[in-house]
């Protein structure tokens, strides 16, 4: 199980589009040995819907990104 405080941070890489710090801690929570899919599905996706409940209450539009800053991270993190 991944530390809460790295899923939180995880998670606001994504509201803040900080890139670089998302693979480092994709990269990271790799190296533990821990589970790759957790974090996206605990940090990133949801770090994504907030982006995206933050767009639309905004502009009253619905949120279609076109290349999401984890799509971009990805190839970023080493594979084992």
């Amino acid at each position: 199980m991944i530390d809460d405080s790295i899923i939180k941070e995880a998670r606001q890489t994504i509201v803040d589009q900080n890139k670089d710090r998302g693979v480092e801690l994709a990269n990271q929570v790799i190296a533990d040995g821990q589970d790759g899919m957790e974090l996206l599905t605990q940090a990133f996706i949801p770090g994504i819907s907030e982006v995206g409940d933050q767009f639309g209450r905004e502009s009253r539009h619905p949120f279609y990104p076109l290349r999401p800053t984890w799509i971009t991270a990805m190839p970023l993190v080493r594979r084992r």
